[in-house]
């Protein structure tokens, strides 16, 4: 099975992203559903391991916080691969991953480089000018579309370890435990 630790949001956030979405500017992508925070991708996992995971990550600090969400950036440079909106968090997540990433480690998977908070928004498969693409993007102000800043802020009091199937119209994700 297929695994990643994650935050899930608020349904109220989710809407605000999907709002979001509608203003992309035209391109060949998959808009991302299933909104969440990775944590850590873990990747095929069987049924032993998983339960590993589950140990150890019971055992993480977890302290709910606030997070906001900021503006849209891309990955991929001057090529976007990956639209994404920030996310402004306190330190304690930060420690809360290098401990979860530390404790992964332990179980033999591999340390991610570094931990950027972001909510993925679409996946680019072709852009024809990726400069005006990216003119677009930088027009759209996150803000605007929320109206009401308090909307931009969500508090996240858990996390979870999920199961991501892969189908063809996209994946599927499943909680499987809950930590906090």
């Amino acid at each position: 099975m297929r695994l990643f630790v994650a935050i899930d949001l608020p349904e109220e956030t989710k809407k605000v992203l999907q709002k979001v979405q509608a203003v992309l500017p035209r391109a060949q992508m998959s808009k991302a559903g299933g909104f969440h925070l990775t944590l850590k991708f873990l990747g095929d996992c069987d049924d032993e391991l998983k339960v590993k995971v589950e140990k150890e990550l019971k055992e993480v600090k977890f302290n709910p916080f606030e997070a906001n969400l900021q503006e849209i950036g891309t990955f991929g440079g001057s090529h976007p691969r990956v639209v994404w909106i920030g996310l402004k968090c306190p330190e304690s997540i930060f420690e809360t991953v290098k401990e979860m990433e530390m404790r992964m480690a332990n179980l033999g998977f591999a340390v991610a480089n570094r931990f950027v908070p972001h909510l993925t928004l679409a996946r680019i498969k072709y852009v024809k000018n990726s400069r005006d693409f990216l003119e677009e993007l930088n027009k759209i102000s996150v803000a605007e579309i929320c109206g009401d800043v308090n909307v931009m802020k969500f508090t996240v009091k858990e996390f979870f370890l999920f199961q991501s199937q892969l189908s063809s119209s996209g994946a599927v994700y499943t909680k499987l435990a809950k930590f906090s």
